[in-house]
């Protein structure tokens, strides 16, 4: 994932292969997490995007290699002044008809508002700016922006 324009350029990249497991989901995280906050992103930009993320990932095992034993996930993330913006790619089983199922949008809920589950693609819809998915060949690529609210450098 290249910015498009000079204007866009990362101040931060990140870039993780790991298994499709759930332990090295976690680990991803917890690795992004630190990774962001050491590199001035407020707090609660930090969380939101664990939020969304966390559900990306855990459906990307759960669902993408639901019926295969192996595969990886790798995951690119440049840290923009407004927003990070995230490819992730796999290889496991194609979305539904390969595009996104379509869902009602929800408002964008407060971030300490939302339960535990039961959200899914609407939550991570409601959470970021942008969500591509297409199916190249044999593999899965979901691109997100998910905006920065807080200390974000106009």
């Amino acid at each position: 994932m290249v910015p498009k324009t000079p204007m866009e350029i990362p101040d931060l990249v990140l870039d993780f292969i790991i298994p499709a497991t759930n332990l090295a989901v976690r680990r991803l995280l917890h690795g992004l997490h630190l990774s962001l906050l050491s590199n001035g992103v407020a707090q609660p930009d930090v969380e939101h995007t664990e939020l969304v993320l966390a559900e990306v990932l855990n459906n990307i095992v759960e669902h993408a290699y639901a019926d295969r034993q192996r595969g990886s996930i790798t995951m690119s993330a440049h840290l923009l002044q407004h927003a990070l913006a995230v490819e992730l790619t796999d290889n496991g089983a194609p979305m539904p008809k390969n595009h996104l199922p379509v869902g009602e949008h929800i408002s964008k809920p407060a971030i300490y508002d939302l339960p535990e589950g039961g959200f899914g693609l609407q939550m991570i819809r409601a959470l970021t700016e942008k969500l591509d998915y297409e199916r190249d060949g044999e593999h899965n690529r979901l691109t997100i922006q998910i905006p920065r609210t807080q200390g974000a450098m106009c």
